[in-house]
């Protein structure tokens, strides 16, 4: 066997080495990107459960402020703070009301 013959059998092709690392590289690279998006994925889907607890939140919080001012202004509740607090009821008493044009032309 001539000493070519012995390179040729014995030696790598390194046109095929290169091949399988590119493919290795691009499957790494793939992998590590489909990684990320779904970090990414996780995150969003954390921050819109987050979000949606604090609009729940603040809904509860709103409708309680607004039973609040129901119960305030309640015709009942009025006149019992009325009563309370020893003022007198406005009655249903004649209002004059006179324009200040003529007041002004007398």
């Amino acid at each position: 066997m001539s000493r070519n013959q012995f390179r040729d059998t014995r030696s790598l092709q390194w046109t095929q080495v290169l091949k399988y690392v590119v493919i290795a590289a691009v499957l790494l690279l793939v992998g590590l990107s489909f990684l990320v998006a779904k970090n990414q994925q996780m995150r969003l889907a954390e921050e819109a459960a987050q979000g949606r607890k604090d609009l729940a939140k603040i809904v509860r919080s709103n409708d309680q402020l607004k039973s609040n001012i129901d119960w305030l202004n309640a015709p009942r509740h009025l006149q019992s703070r009325i009563s309370t607090s020893g003022l007198i009821p406005i009655s249903e008493m004649p209002v004059i009301r006179r324009d200040i044009d003529q007041v002004a032309s007398r």
